[in-house]
Order: C-alpha cells, then structure tokens, then sequence
C-alpha cells in the first residue's frame, strides 16, 4: 500500500498488486493476444472502479477539509517477469454460453477465473453480480457472507450476492490508513 499527497492536497491510498496471470485454452477457445489484453483491461478497469473509491475518508484538520480517495493498481506478469508475484491467477477461455465456478484460495494466493466474469449474473430475484468483482473480496482477504453470520440476509452485499461495497468491506485496509495517518500527524 502507498500513501500520496495529491497536488490539490487531498490523499489516495493506493493499493498494487502483481499478479500472474496463467491463460487456459478450453474446448476449442485459444486465447489471442487481443483475448488476454481486454482481459488484463477488464480487469484493472472494473476492479477498480467497483472497489476503488472518490472518498474513503474525510479529514477536517487545520488545513481544511480533505478527503482520501482509494485505488486499485495492477501489474500482470504472463511470462514470468517479475520475481515474485503477490497472486497467481488461471484463468480460462470460455464461450459466452458457458460458465465455470471461480474461486480463490487466498492462503496460497491462488484463484481460477474465466472470460465471463466480468458478465453480470442473476444471484437472487433483486441481485446481480459479476464474478470477477465479488472473487477480488476474497483477494483482499474478506470471507463469503451467503454461507452463514450476521450479513446472510444482505443479499446486496458484494461478498454475498450483490454488488454493494459496504464498510466492512473497507475494513481490511482501513487500519493501516489510519495508522499511517497517525504516524504521519495527519488529521
């Protein structure tokens, strides 16, 4: 995590991530270099616009108010590049017709992904959820919540069958924000 001071004075925390990405040919579908570029793209842009936000917090400190935006940045590695990678996703060529369970094991940074998760799917009769936006939670070390706990009924939730950022959400990073802001004397 990296913590800047933008020009007009207000902050975003910005949250890397390397990634390996392993392209799977399945049935017939061979991934071109087109194919893994608009997944790469699909990716960075619907990750981080889905988890990323304008405002995470405000501060009302001597210097006036600011605010600290969040974003998500990634590097891929398809050729073995970088010498250490902090996840290791396959990923596999599917038609639009056909579907796969994705998944992340998030003790070995691991997860299987497809070309459709970035397509809405029907969870319940109010929800929709796109697979890759609710397997990244799991990347970020959040639990599912349709299995059991107090968050089973809030079918909106991204870590259940929604799409809805909740501040629970927030609270894996938020610690070290706020230690940082601390450290830092920023109030």
């Amino acid at each position: 995590m990296l913590f800047v001071q933008r020009p007009n004075g207000n902050y975003i925390l910005i949250i890397y991530m390397r990634i390996k990405i392993i392209y799977i040919n399945r049935r017939n579908q061979y991934w071109n270099f087109i194919d893994k570029d608009n997944f790469e793209k699909n990716f960075r842009e619907k990750i981080d616009k889905k988890w990323g936000a304008s405002n995470i917090k405000t501060l009302s400190g001597s210097a006036g108010r600011k605010t600290i935006a969040l974003e998500f940045r990634f590097s891929f590695n398809k050729i073995g590049v970088f010498t250490h990678n902090h996840w290791t996703l396959n990923v596999v060529k599917l038609r639009k017709d056909e579907w796969a369970q994705s998944f992340v094991i998030s003790s070995l940074r691991t997860g299987n992904f497809d070309t459709n998760d970035f397509e809405y799917l029907k969870k319940s009769a109010k929800t929709y959820q796109r697979g890759a936006v609710h397997e990244f939670g799991h990347m970020l070390g959040l639990n599912d919540e349709y299995d059991s706990g107090v968050f089973i009924s809030d079918l909106k939730s991204i870590m259940n069958s929604g799409e809805t950022i909740r501040q629970r959400h927030r609270a894996i990073y938020m610690p070290w924000l706020n230690k940082t802001l601390r450290e830092k004397n920023i109030h």
